[in-house]
């Protein structure tokens, strides 16, 4: 039986009690911490209310409104909490976000000054477009500002019964050998906005400490089968950085108590030499692929590589698959010489030489309902520079974000563009032309596939003091995403979702499952570096800095605004009790005679406000209203909606 959680919210100005304590969307702050003693053997996480500004953060977060573009609703972005730094997120290959039947979750590694590697778990309920939130920290099997308890690289699965996060430990005493890092797991075990967290698991258990070392950046999948028994697959690199991978397979009659299988090294660099971390992902009937770029002893070239299982990862064929541009359905060899341009817009010649396409080393993978494959990576021109060196390598431009996807297990592929991304050509001169993309996709029931990805804007370049990782970008990015209702045969325009050139939004993650309510539903996880305060002494990349953390939803991708806006709320004002000021979050689409005005209990209007955008956030002073009982009235046509406030003093 489910326990159930009293709480009390009286807003930013008054003192809080809380217990599994579930907050409103502007109090989005951390406040005072309180602890809740374990039941029944397990132990209760630390749970935080929220006041004004994130636990250890006292700079100034970026402001985001709502925003209505192309049909589509992007929310207001929801500040969440902070990060000492940025590298628990700036990886392509962990899933720290992950939604599932009206609930999202974000692990994270917490601000705090003792120490990088406190794990923390955020979770919002989404019927509200995420004014409801729960934060938990301190998930680590070891306390983390003591030896052998820092988390890492944090994953995030959510399913329909619980939420699960997964992360990388030290238990080397001085917490520094990646050799001796743990893989865990931790459960909410009495369900979604509980706060019950189990006592991690270890992944390998039951693995030779002789073969399995130290697991690190984890990639994962959870299905169910006809049976009823859970399966969870993942992937880890052993040691970091050391190119060896293992594939460890989960299973569980309740979702709550795992067995995991003795697992063993499974790629090595004499199987594969250069390989990006594989993205992992469960199909039916235990069908399971791990994909990823990389590069096979017998070639030169990096090529899209795949492994198979039919047993929900338990084994894999021996047979790892390997395709080259031309496989994919985009020519290998494209010309004989390659023309660049400088940052200052000359045009130069490059290498003459034969040129061809490859893959980059962002990349991620999904199958869909339908069990087509679907690997999303960003495609680019390189030459052989043979006279330079005998390696092969990149000159950019980009030629684009691409959808390859195969209907029949890998066998065959179509590729099909999603999107070209901003000033990679040759006449480019609006800058250098390198950067680097974070890319992911996703899936709804319906089929329905979404591609989000990081771009530079397309107009008013804003120079980056840092690159992005470490990767040359110094130019600050936008937030994009794309939808394909076609099985991904053809793609929408590109949505902008941030448009703000001025602030740097850095590393993405959208949620690998979507929704297609609401008109199509995605929701995305990023973060902003805050320039002012910089993690290290000299900074060197934009994860040097602390880092304000965020998630969006974004509605109405697959039908446009006119049909989405009867499914959206559409009109949030809070909070409901205040002393200085409400927040009202509206969208009106396309409606011409849209009205906002703020009344008295008597009916009085006291207040009429302009609506300058189709949708937005406006800040109502109500400090010098007496104390008392209030409304906010929006009319649009001929439909009357109507939020009460009250104010005290």
């Amino acid at each position: 039986m489910k326990r159930s959680f009293g709480w009390l919210v009286v807003v930013i100005f008054i003192a809080v009690t809380a217990e599994g304590r579930v907050v409103t969307g502007d109090e989005v702050r951390v406040a005072d911490i309180e602890r809740v003693k374990p039941v029944l053997g397990k132990r209760l996480v630390m749970c935080e209310p929220f006041a004004e500004t994130p636990i250890g953060t006292p700079g100034e977060p970026p402001t985001y409104t709502a925003r209505y573009v192309k049909g589509v609703i992007i929310h207001e972005p929801i500040l969440f909490d902070s990060s000492n730094h940025g590298y628990g997120w700036y990886l392509s290959a962990n899933e720290p976000v992950d939604y599932a039947g009206g609930y999202l979750m974000a692990v994270y590694r917490k601000y705090n000054t003792g120490t990088t590697g406190e794990i923390g778990v955020a979770i919002w309920e989404t019927a509200d477009s995420l004014h409801n939130m729960m934060i938990c920290g301190q998930l680590n099997a070891n306390p983390p500002t003591g030896p052998g308890g820092r988390g890492r690289y944090p994953s995030a699965i959510a399913t329909l019964e619980y939420p699960y996060a997964l992360w990388t430990e030290f238990w080397d005493p001085a917490g520094q050998d990646p050799k001796y890092a743990d893989g865990l797991m931790s459960v909410d075990e009495l369900g979604w906005m509980q706060g019950f967290w189990t006592p991690p698991m270890d992944f390998a258990e039951n693995s030779d400490p002789g073969i399995i070392y130290g697991l690190w950046v984890v990639m994962a999948d959870f299905t169910v089968d006809m049976e009823g028994i859970y399966h969870i697959i993942t992937c880890w690199e052993e040691s970091l950085n050391s190119n060896y991978y293992t594939f460890i397979h989960g299973t569980s009659d309740d979702g709550i108590i795992w067995t995991f299988e003795n697992a063993s090294v499974d790629i090595t660099p004499y199987m594969v030499p250069a390989m990006n971390h594989p993205q992992v992902a469960y199909g039916e009937d235990g069908f399971t692929i791990w994909m990823a770029t990389g590069r096979l002893p017998e070639f030169e070239d990096f090529r899209i590589l795949m492994g198979k299982s039919y047993d929900y990862g338990e084994t894999w064929v021996d047979t790892i698959y390997h395709y080259t541009s031309f496989d994919m359905g985009i020519p290998n060899l494209i010309g004989d010489t390659l023309w660049l341009v400088t940052a200052e817009g000359d045009t130069v010649a490059g290498v003459i030489d034969s040129v061809y396409t490859g893959f980059t080393y962002d990349q991620d993978v999904t199958i869909a309902p339908d069990g087509s494959i679907h690997f999303v990576d960003t495609h680019v021109y390189y030459v052989k520079a043979s006279s330079v060196s005998s390696s092969w390598y990149w000159y950019v431009p980009y030629t684009g974000i691409f959808d390859f996807h195969s209907e029949d297990n890998g066998v065959t592929w179509t590729a099909s563009k999603v999107a070209d991304l901003n000033g990679f050509e040759p006449d480019d001169e609006e800058g250098e032309i390198e950067t680097t993309n974070m890319v992911d996709i996703a899936a709804d029931d319906q089929g329905n596939l979404y591609v989000a990805w990081t771009d530079r804007p397309d107009t008013g370049l804003v120079e980056s003091p840092h690159s992005s990782n470490q990767y040359d970008d110094y130019y600050f990015r936008n937030i994009y995403c794309a939808v394909s209702t076609d099985g991904g045969y053809t793609w929408g325009e590109p949505i902008e979702v941030t448009n703000t050139p001025d602030i740097p939004e850095y590393s993405l993650h959208l949620c690998r499952k979507a929704d297609s309510d609401k008109g199509g539903t995605i929701y995305i996880g990023f973060t902003v570096p805050d320039l002012t305060r910089p993690f290290e002494e000299s900074p060197q990349m934009l994860a040097d800095y602390v880092q304000w953390l965020y998630v969006v939803e974004i509605n109405g991708l697959t039908v446009g605004v006119d049909e989405v806006t009867r499914w959206v709320d559409r009109f949030v004002v809070t909070p409901c009790i205040a002393s200085d000021k409400v927040v009202i979050n509206y969208v009106v689409g396309d409606e011409p005679n849209a009205r906002l005005a703020v009344y008295d209990v008597t009916g009085r209007e006291l207040k009429q406000i302009e609506l300058k955008d189709r949708a937005g956030r406006y800040e109502l002073d109500v400090g010098t209203l007496p104390q008392g009982t209030y409304f906010v009235r929006l009319t649009t046509g001929n439909v009357v909606r109507e939020a009460k406030f009250v104010v005290i003093k």
